[in-house]
C-alpha cells in the first residue's frame, strides 16, 4: 500500500472508531484502535530512511558513511 492510502485508511477507520465508541459499542471501539496501531505501523514503515521500492534494506542514505 502506498502511504497514502495507508493514511486514508488511518482516517475511515478512526471515523467508524468514533461512531462506535459514541454508540457505545466498545468492543467495536477497541477493535478498531487494534486496526489503527497496526496500519500506523505500516505507515511508519514506510516512512523508514532506508526503505524503497525494491525492498532493499541494504540502502544506505545520501552521504552516509561507514
Amino acid at each position: 500500500m502506498r502511504p497514502e492510502d495507508i493514511k486514508a485508511a488511518i482516517n475511515g477507520a478512526e471515523a467508524h472508531r468514533h461512531q462506535a465508541w459514541q454508540a457505545g459499542d466498545t468492543k467495536a471501539a477497541a477493535d478498531l484502535a487494534a486496526q489503527i496501531d497496526l496500519l500506523w505501523d505500516a505507515w511508519r514503515h514506510t516512512q523508514r530512511l532506508y526503505h524503497s521500492a525494491e525492498g532493499s534494506t541494504r540502502a544506505r542514505p545520501p552521504g552516509y558513511k561507514i
